[in-house]
């Protein structure tokens, strides 16, 4: 008996029960059976094939129906004894001999993988027979790859690299330098994978040497057939480290240091610092006209990149008008401008007389103020006069002292003389 189709064939798409009865699927046997042999063939029917293009977490678009799959039949050895191209090219009647067989019904090629475009299916029914028996055999075909999307925090990435990517695959493909999938930050498509370890690959190529550098992140295990799976990216930025960190929706979260093992010129380096003595960022100091305070009153800066300036600013009009400016730069300034900050009270080491010597890695160097007390005036008539000033460091990669989100790190201070 064979069964026949119904003309509507969308009773045969995703999820419906198909029956395609009576397929007696058997291998060859040279012998006949008779009353007086022991019978030496036997009979499956496939009771239905059943379609599922449900993912773990979401529907699929993808259109399969039973007119789409091809069959074969294999034995405990894994070796294919016959092949149907299509489910319509199945004969009536095939025998087997008795033993333990593998039903497999697919869709796609599955050397194709891994892939944006190509996906595969698969189903399969393990199965023993006896001589003169019959079986109804059940076959379900569903994703037989798991699903991969990467997002990328570009705003982060953006910032110190000019070029990035991340390769993927997993540890059930053959071969690691060809079997991988590449997102780059404009790859919007889904990857179709072998179930398995998820491996990573990202490149990075450096704004400051222009050069790519490659990192190996922990593998993410157990990547599941029908499964989808979007890995999320980002380089969270603190103090000059950079850390890669990958989240997923099911809670997995993996942290790895990326920072370049550069020349100490390049990036990634600390930000500078500026270390107060004897005082905070926002004090007033106060003392008397002429009296140079026993305080060492100072800030300390330590620049891992070296530093382009440390620019001092003011906001006291009498220093304004004999500066000619509200600000000088120590690291760049003329020789008369450096009189005008000493006349001031300022003292700095010699590492940020000229450019070439700031710009090395600086560990320690100072700035101190505490002369001022000797060198400012109080003005006349007045109990006390207010001196404000600020200092911002800025390293040769332009970080400065001052945290762009926070403020942390900001200095500055009041000199309150009197008479």
């Amino acid at each position: 008996m064979r069964f026949h189709k119904r003309a509507n064939k969308t009773t045969l798409r995703v999820l419906t029960q198909l029956m395609l009865c009576a397929l007696a699927i058997t291998g060859c046997s040279n012998k006949n059976s008779t009353n007086n042999e022991p019978l030496t063939e036997g009979l499956i029917t496939i009771s239905g094939i059943k379609i599922n293009t449900e993912l773990a977490t979401k529907s699929t678009q993808t259109k399969l129906v039973v007119d789409d799959l091809s069959l074969r039949i294999e034995n405990t050895r894994a070796e294919i004894l016959r092949t149907w191209d299509n489910i319509d090219d199945v004969p009536e009647i095939i025998k087997l001999t008795p033993g333990s067989y593998k039903l497999v019904a697919w869709k796609g090629d599955i050397e194709l993988l891994p892939s944006f475009e190509e996906e595969y299916f698969e189903g399969e029914a393990k199965f023993s027979i006896t001589g003169g028996q019959n079986l109804d055999i059940p076959i379900t075909v569903k994703h037989a790859q798991t699903k991969i999307n990467v997002d990328f925090d570009s705003e982060s990435f953006d910032k110190e690299y000019s070029d990035y990517s991340i390769d993927i695959r997993t540890t059930t493909q053959s071969d690691p330098d060809r079997d991988f999938v590449t997102f780059y930050p404009t790859t919007t498509e889904t990857a179709n994978l072998l179930p398995g370890t998820i491996r990573l690959r990202l490149k990075l190529t450096s704004k400051q040497d222009n050069n790519e550098y490659e990192f190996y992140p922990t593998p993410i295990p157990n990547a599941a057939a029908a499964e989808i799976r979007t890995l999320k990216i980002k380089v969270v930025s603190t103090s000059g480290n950079n850390t890669l960190q990958i989240t997923t929706e099911d809670g997995y979260k993996y942290e790895e240091d990326i920072n370049f093992d550069l020349p100490g010129t390049v990036l990634p380096k600390a930000a500078p610092v500026i270390n107060t003595n004897f005082f905070e960022s926002g004090d007033i100091i106060t003392g008397a006209q002429g009296v140079v305070p026993s305080t060492k009153y100072a800030g300390t800066i330590t620049a891992k990149g070296g530093i382009k300036s440390v620019l001092v600013t003011t906001t006291n009009a009498s220093l304004i008008e004999a500066w000619g400016t509200n600000q000088i730069d120590i690291v760049n300034a003329t020789d008369a401008e450096k009189e005008k900050l000493t006349n001031a009270g300022f003292v700095w080491d010699n590492a940020l007389n000229n450019p070439q010597t700031a710009a090395l890695k600086i560990d320690r160097t100072e700035v101190s103020f505490f002369n001022a007390f000797g060198a400012l005036n109080c003005a006349d008539n007045e109990e006390y006069s207010d001196y404000y000033f600020e200092i911002l460091v800025t390293d040769t990669h332009n970080q400065t002292n001052v945290n762009s989100e926070t403020g942390d790190g900001e200095v500055n201070f009041t000199l309150r003389i009197s008479k």
